[in-house]
């Protein structure tokens, strides 16, 4: 249950920050399907968000 409950707060945050990182659709669907492959964030971590606070 946990590990659900983390996956469904990482899609709602992604939506959330969506605007303040200014992401187009493009960068919002990698975002989104980066949560269901296996270590997918790490790479939308370094790709779209390091760097950009």
């Amino acid at each position: 249950m946990p590990h659900g409950l983390l996956f469904i707060a990482y899609i709602v945050l992604a939506l959330l920050i969506r605007s303040k990182m200014k992401w187009n659709f493009t960068e919002t669907f990698v975002v989104l399907i980066a949560s269901l492959i296996p270590f997918g964030t790490f790479y939308v971590n370094k790709k779209y968000v390091d760097g950009r606070f």
